[in-house]
């Protein structure tokens, strides 16, 4: 229940001095509308903020207050229960009988801690199963699977036979894990690479140096991170035996028209007139 201290309290509490005609007016609006006195603090606010740019409360303001929030709360239910009357009372004009309408009451059900989450059966062990080695679920043609399963002959197409490739040196890794590679096999891979396709470039195009400022030089296109390649971000990886597989910018402005794609061995010819940039002609 709403008190003239309890209204006083909360106004102060927002830093508000109020008369005592409107701390009266306040009490007898919560008692009329049955709201104690915190609801009324916060309905004012909120109209005072929204219709009068925050004003402190008034008689006229508290009236307004009272014509636009509170009658608008209480005349919905009464216009709901007039027009039921007025529905049962016109319908007996025309000789129908009034049937008593039973609102029908929800009531919700409290959370229990059983109901928190689903209740699930004791697993069993997996010493107590009783399929050991069945298949339960399988994906694939079936005619595939089937001939997985059986056993391997020699007229067999899938039965696949792998072998390890020697390197360079003619040597086998037998007791390495299948897949091993190592590094410098890895390098020396692309490294031959390089000279091999640049080679064929070299012969099926004619390049010859022209001058001696403009040179040609072979590599391998890389970006400079791990991104889309684009004109800012072309490096030129040459060969171990040319520039110790070393790396160098590669300046795409002046060039009109180039299609380029990481790992494409090309031939360009060009200026790289202090060592760390090259630029192609």
């Amino acid at each position: 229940m709403a008190t003239e201290e309890l209204v006083t309290e909360q106004f102060q509490f927002l830093g508000i001095d109020i008369q005592k005609e409107v701390l009266t007016k306040c009490v007898s609006l919560c008692e009329e509308y049955n709201v104690d006195a915190e609801t009324f603090i916060e309905q004012w606010m909120a109209f005072s903020l929204t219709h009068l740019n925050g004003c402190p409360p008034t008689l006229e303001n508290l009236k307004l207050l009272e014509k636009k929030e509170f009658s608008k709360a209480t005349s919905r239910p009464n216009a709901l229960a007039n027009d039921a009357a007025s529905t049962g009372s016109s319908l007996t004009v025309y000789g129908a009988q009034r049937v008593k309408v039973e609102t029908e009451v929800i009531t919700t059900q409290e959370l229990q801690p059983a109901t928190y989450s689903p209740v699930v059966g004791n697993s069993a062990k997996y010493t107590t199963r009783t399929n050991p080695g069945t298949v339960v679920h399988s994906f694939g043609d079936d005619k595939i699977l089937q001939a997985l399963a059986k056993a391997n002959g020699p007229n067999d197409l899938l039965d696949l036979c792998i072998t390890q490739v020697p390197n360079e040196d003619g040597d086998v890794y037998t007791k390495a894990m299948f897949g091993f590679e190592l590094l410098h096999e890895k390098a020396s891979t692309f490294d031959n690479h390089i000279q091999y396709v640049s080679q064929c470039i070299l012969k099926k195009a004619n390049l010859t140096e022209t001058t001696s400022t403009e040179v040609l030089v072979a590599g391998r296109i890389e970006c400079d991170a791990d991104a889309r390649l684009n004109s800012k971000s072309v490096i030129l990886q040459g060969t171990w035996e040319a520039s110790l597989s070393q790396a160098v910018t590669v300046d795409m402005d002046s060039l009109k028209q180039y299609s380029l794609f990481p790992g494409q061995v090309v031939v360009m010819r060009g200026l790289n007139p202090r060592g760390d940039k090259f630029i192609p002609q």
